[in-house]
């Protein structure tokens, strides 16, 4: 199980883990500052060097298509995440990031009202 595993490399990670078996979320929380943070990390994108690795989505394919005039880059693991950081009252701010070995790209930003009904997570 990811949770135990973690906290035996991580002494003193701030934040709280929750996986499910058999789910590929792993969810992380905590206040900070008198903020909630909550953090879903999607495991879907990880390169393992397995056969199952060379399967691309058709957003992919379409992506290279595009780009057919540029030299392949290696598959490179990523982790899709979705935080959102709330306080106890007002709006919420949430990210739709892409986690790299080297970097985190933020894809998009948005801000999220307590009463709003059409609040949907970024990964539908």
């Amino acid at each position: 199980m990811i949770t135990i595993e973690l906290k035996k490399l991580h002494v003193g990670f701030p934040f709280k883990m929750e996986d499910k078996p058999g789910s590929k979320i792993v969810t992380l929380t905590r206040d900070y500052q008198g903020e909630s943070v909550v953090v879903e990390v999607h495991m879907t994108n990880l390169v393992t060097g397995d056969k199952g690795d060379d399967e691309e989505s058709e957003e992919e394919e379409e992506e290279e298509e595009e780009h057919e005039d540029k030299p392949e880059k290696p598959k490179q693991s990523n982790v899709p995440l979705l935080v959102t950081l709330s306080k106890k009252t007002g709006p919420s701010l949430e990210f739709r990031c892409t986690a790299f070995p080297d970097k985190i790209v933020i894809k998009d930003m948005w801000v999220t009202f307590p009463d709003d009904p059409s609040k949907d997570s970024g990964f539908g």
